[in-house]
């Protein structure tokens, strides 16, 4: 069935040597559908083509395919729980199991590993458990944002209400020619405090968002009055490719040189970034905005998204 599946997209465009028709998207959607469980109302389904991707969408279902044909994600907006209180799945194990076959028949990037099981009695479609499998580590290295797969499912009868896939992630060989002190330093320059203030890890993460290639970064957090600090640091190059303030942080005193401290202005040692960075919209806001807020809400999450 997944050979079938997949390689029927995959067949169609490169048999034909041209794009698929919104036809061929309609019947690939409708194929995809069924096989997790969905009903594609072929007469009501139309096609919306961007830049890197097709969502056929039909008023109720949602499906996002890659100009290949190959499956990204699925939407239900059947928000009406038939049996609420039930449980399909009592144990996480039968709910983890459930989401991994239908990953392998979906055609999902292998080895991925359990990351979290949520269930969720009050999300705006009822009680669903959420669950999330990814990239822990790669080359030895923690990684962040890499492939992995996202499902809601709804308790009361195991129904899926959302399934996407991130793939096509690949990950450079270790090349770290920045040291940890330097990165540290690099961290004062933008933030300042002193080197040893700042909680620091090695961590595979994007080159430059949105990118699929994923390298080396030290990962720099720091407390300060009224917030955090994050700094992600290129291990390679010593590029700063990501920083930001999380809470109302006031600026560097005027006149204040990196490595110094500043009386009412030194932070103590922060937390690591929250894990999952490079995920910036969880599962739940996802399904939300494809379910309330129409299919532009969604186009513009994948256009940040990739």
């Amino acid at each position: 069935m997944k050979i079938a599946l997949v390689g029927f997209g995959l067949l169609l465009a490169w048999g034909a040597g041209a794009q698929l028709t919104d036809a061929q998207f309609i019947e690939l959607a409708d194929r995809y559908a069924n096989l997790i469980g969905g009903d594609l109302n072929e007469h009501k389904a139309r096609v919306m083509r961007r830049k890197t991707f097709v969502i056929v969408i039909d008023g109720r279902l949602l499906i996002d395919l890659d100009y290949n044909g190959v499956f990204w994600g699925f939407v239900d907006s059947k928000i009406r729980d038939p049996n609420p209180g039930a449980e399909r799945y009592p144990r996480d194990e039968d709910a983890w199991a459930a989401v991994e076959t239908l990953a392998a028949r979906l055609d999902a990037p292998r080895g991925l590993t359990r990351i979290r099981i949520q269930r969720e009695d009050n999300s705006p479609v009822g009680a669903v458990i959420v669950c999330t499998l990814g990239e822990t580590s790669y080359y030895g290295y923690p990684s962040l944002g890499g492939n992995g797969v996202t499902a809601s499912l709804r308790r009361s009868d195991g129904a899926v209400l959302e399934f996407r896939i991130k793939r096509g992630v690949t990950y450079e060989p270790p090349d770290v020619r920045i040291s940890e002190q330097e990165a540290r330093e690099i961290a004062c320059g933008r933030y300042g405090g002193s080197a040893a203030s700042w909680s620091v890890s090695l961590k595979y993460v994007p080159t430059r968002r949105p990118s699929k290639v994923h390298r080396l970064h030290y990962l720099l957090s720091r407390d300060q009055p009224g917030g955090s600090v994050l700094v992600i640091v290129d291990a390679k190059t010593g590029e700063v490719v990501e920083h930001g303030r999380f809470g109302d942080i006031p600026e560097p005193p005027p006149g204040y040189k990196p490595g110094t401290v500043v009386e009412g202005w030194e932070p103590n040692p922060g937390p690591d970034p929250p894990e999952g960075y490079g995920r910036q919209i969880p599962p739940v806001v996802y399904m939300v905005c494809a379910l309330f807020f129409g299919s532009s809400l969604f186009l513009l999450w994948r256009f940040v998204r990739r």
